[in-house]
């Protein structure tokens, strides 16, 4: 607005400056309408510029100032402009003509626009109408339209004489506000809405709004029913209402009658009580009935029935008083007096177990459901018209386990451990309705266990040492029957009879030689050929062969060990001294096998064979020629081998001339003795005569060699041999 009023003025001013001399005077009018008009609603201001030829713009004030609307072009010598912004009240309103290059700017005249407040329009409602004394009633009013502001005052009372009783603010056209001070009787309501900027105030319709006095709330209870004869019944009445605690008397009725059995009982704080040992047997129907006071009506309780019975008294007996699960057990329920009609319910803690209807104030249940422990049965009479229920004192009943018997067969009594041979445990539990588990143990051991089926649990096993078992069943026990044990079974597991046999090679041997032993374990299998052919039963058809080791000895003197593999143990010794040896194997047995001892083998142990060989050098000597005899004696070696490690023989050897003679014909004569060295005797002779001799060397062994004689050897010893020489000289000669 000051920039668009500063630029009218620059230019009046430059229009004064060039029209100084030439510029024509204007006159400028306003007018606007509608006028009056509402807040909101829409004015419009026309200016009119005389000579009609001007131009320019014209601006529109409002109590002077800066202009509010404009600038607007004059067109044909008008420009109008319109707003909905003025607010409540009186505007002096007026417009400017700038003025242009012809014509000089003018003022208009003022023009009173009177801008008045919207009417409303006002509702009111009460509720609850009617009300009781005391109660909230709620005041609310409605003011259209709904964008008014400001507060709504409700009152009681028309005209001059309305008492001001709240007040509300308004949101969204609603005033609404809570009262409850309103006295008993009829109040003319109204509500008044003092307006705000924009909206004018208005005044509602009148709502009659009655205040009744309230009935109050009356509940009548009693000390309990059932109740007993001469015993005391306690009645008590509690009145209540909205509008604060009544006060004034209650009186209580019996039945329809028209005048009270107790009472008037005066209130306190709403409550009133009363008691009473005169109600007779039977039903009675009570009410309370309460006078009312200034504030409150009077009233009736509802109807509430109090039952009044005789006392009663019951027993129970259980027999017998300590039982066994599943027996049958007698329950006797004795109620007095015996004229008491109806049921007697039977429990064991607070489980029902069973009812049963009294007759001559008896009552019996039998039950055989009773689980394995301690209960607490009692009887529980549930009373009839005239006769108060009762409890029984409880009765301790003992429920105990069925007492059971094991017994325990182990077939066959006698088996052959590590055959794969089967134990079949059969346990039998009586009774045969037992239920649960077996255990089978071998002493303190557990060695299986298996379910009872009809009485019986069957575990068969096949892992038993060999040894005596003494093999016992357990019966667990279940929820009615008592575990038990049964006698010990001795089984008596045999370990597997063996027989061993020797086989020595070779038989006969010589000194150093080496010698196998060869000891075969194998179970003994008691029936022959025919008889398995037959049918008879294998001992042992699937043992496993023997294990651990065998002992060879020779006598009583041990001379090695082997371990078995595949029943065999193999042992070689090359130390027998010479002579008989009466050889054995003794198997020590394992966890299944049983030691046992082979039959005795002899072998008999020679000397080495030794063989003797003469050489004689020269083969062929003259009389006192030295003749060299060297005799070499060996072991003999068998084509099997044996004494390739024989140390060399020892001993001495005599050289035999075998020359005939007249005296003898072939005897044999010493010529000499060496002693062996290194397998070999050397004697060395001149003293043999012309002739043709046959020489033999006779080994004549030693501890561990053999004597032998080696084969002859002809020695020819004959004359000296002659040279004769024969020289010529001179040779040449002439």
């Amino acid at each position: 607005m000051n920039s668009f009023r500063a630029i009218c003025m620059l230019a009046l001013l430059a229009a004064h400056a060039v029209l100084a001399v030439a510029a024509e005077p204007t006159t400028t009018s306003l007018m606007t309408a509608p006028n009056p008009s509402t807040v909101g609603q829409t004015v419009t201001l026309t200016a009119t510029v005389s000579p009609a030829n001007a131009t320019g713009f014209v601006a529109f004030y409002d109590n002077g100032g800066f202009p509010f609307l404009g600038p607007v072009r004059l067109v044909n010598g008008s420009a109008a402009a319109t707003t909905s912004a003025l607010t409540p009240g009186t505007h002096m309103l007026t417009a400017s003509y700038g003025g242009d290059l012809n014509y000089l700017g003018s003022q208009s005249n003022t023009v009173n626009q009177v801008v008045n407040k919207t009417s409303t329009i006002i509702s009111f409602a009460t509720s609850p109408n009617p009300s009781s004394f005391g109660q909230t009633v709620m005041l609310t009013a409605n003011v259209s339209p709904a964008d008014a502001t400001g507060t709504v005052n409700f009152f009681d009372g028309l005209g001059v004489a309305g008492i001001a009783i709240a007040s509300a603010s308004v949101s969204n056209g609603v005033a609404s506000v809570g009262v409850s001070a309103l006295a008993i009787g009829t109040h003319k309501l109204t509500a008044s809405y003092g307006g705000d900027l924009n909206y004018s105030g208005s005044s509602s319709n009148t709502v009659n709004q009655t205040v009744s006095q309230p009935t109050p709330t009356i509940t009548l209870m009693t000390s309990g029913s059932p109740s007993i004869v001469n015993n005391p019944v306690t009645l008590t009445a509690n009145v209540s209402g909205a509008s604060g605690t009544p006060t004034g008397n209650v009186s209580f009725f019996d039945g329809n009658s028209l005048f009270p059995f107790l009472g008037p009982v005066s209130l306190s704080n709403g409550t009133a009580s009363a008691q009473t040992t005169a109600l007779t047997a039977g039903m009675h129907l009570l009410k309370a009935h309460y006078g009312g006071d200034l504030t409150y009506q009077g009233g009736d309780s509802a109807t509430i029935p109090q039952t009044v019975q005789n006392a009663t008294t019951t027993s129970l007996k259980a027999v017998p008083a300590s039982s066994t699960a599943g027996q049958n057990v007698v329950l006797t329920a004795a109620v007095l007096p015996s004229t008491a009609a109806g049921f007697v319910t039977f429990l064991d803690g607070s489980t029902i177990i069973g009812a049963a209807p009294l007759n001559a104030g008896t009552a019996n249940f039998s039950t055989s459901s009773l689980s394995v422990g301690s209960h607490s049965l009692t009887a529980s009479y549930g009373g009839d018209t005239n006769d108060a229920p009762s409890v029984s004192s409880a009765v301790l009943e003992t429920v105990n386990q069925i007492a059971t018997t094991t017994s325990l067969q182990a077939v066959p009594a006698s088996s052959i451990a590590g055959s794969g041979q089967t134990v079949v445990l059969t346990a039998g539990i009586s009774p045969s309705t037992a239920t649960g588990t077996v255990t089978f143990l071998d002493g303190l051991t557990i060695i299986g266990a298996a379910q009872l089926s009809a009485g019986t649990a069957i575990l068969s096993t096949s892992s038993l040492s060999a040894g005596s078992h003494s093999l016992t069943a357990s019966y667990g026990g279940d929820t009615n029957d008592a575990p038990s044990v049964s006698s010990p079974v001795t089984e008596t597991v045999n370990r597997i009879v063996t027989t061993t046999s020797l086989l020595a090679a070779p038989a006969s041997s010589s000194l150093g030689q080496t010698v196998a032993l060869t000891a075969a374990v194998s179970p003994s299998i008691t029936t022959t050929a025919v008889a398995l052919a037959a049918g008879a039963q294998d001992p042992c058809p699937s043992c496993s062969p023997a294990t651990g080791t065998v002992t060879f000895l020779d006598g009583e003197t041990i001379i090695g060990t082997a371990p078995l593999k595949a029943g065999i143990a193999n042992f070689s010794t090359s130390t027998l001294s010479l002579g008989s040896h009466s050889l054995g194997a003794s198997y020590s047995g394992d966890t299944n096998d049983a030691p046992s001892v082979s039959p005795p083998v002899t072998e008999t142990v020679n000397q080495i064979a030794t063989t003797t060989s003469l050489k004689a050098v020269p083969a062929s000597s003259n009389p006192g020629q030295t003749l060299a005899l060297t005799a070499t004696v060996s072991p003999a070696t068998p084509i099997t081998g044996e004494c390739v490690t024989c140390s060399p023989a020892t001993g001495t050897v005599t050289f035999l001339d075998a020359a005939a003679n007249g005296t003898c014909g072939t005897c044999s004569t010493t010529i000499g003795a060496a002693p062996l060295i290194a397998g070999q005797a050397i004697f060395s002779i001149s003293t043999l005569s012309m002739g043709s001799h046959s020489l033999t060397a006779s080994y004549g062994g030693d501890t561990n060699d053999a004597p032998s004689v080696s084969p002859p050897v002809t020695e020819s010893v004959g004359q000296l041999t002659t040279a004769t020489t024969l020289a010529a000289a001179p040779n040449p000669s002439v």
